[in-house]
C-alpha cells in the first residue's frame, strides 16, 4: 500500500492546495515538489494526527489501533 506522499506522487499544485486547504492548512511552496513535501510534513506531524485521530467516530479509532497493532497489515 502506498505511503501519503507516494499517493499525492501523481498530483499537480491544484490538487495538493485542495487538499491543504481541507486539511486547514496554508501551504507556502509555489513548486509542486516541494508543496507535496510540505503538505506530508503538516499532515503527519504528531499534533496533527492526534487532532485527526481525535476527530473520528470511535469505530473508526478502534480499527486503525487494530491496524497499528499488527503493523498495519491484516489478512483479508
Amino acid at each position: 500500500m502506498p505511503d501519503l506522499l507516494q499517493s499525492l506522487q501523481t498530483r499537480d499544485l491544484g490538487h495538493l492546495r485542495i487538499v491543504a486547504e481541507l486539511w486547514g492548512i496554508e501551504l507556502a511552496s509555489a513548486e509542486v515538489e516541494a508543496a507535496r513535501q510540505e503538505l506530508v510534513n503538516t499532515l503527519l506531524q504528531p499534533e496533527n494526527l492526534a487532532e485527526t485521530l481525535e476527530s473520528l467516530p470511535e469505530a473508526a479509532r478502534r480499527a486503525i489501533a487494530f491496524l497499528s497493532q499488527h503493523g498495519g497489515r491484516v489478512p483479508w
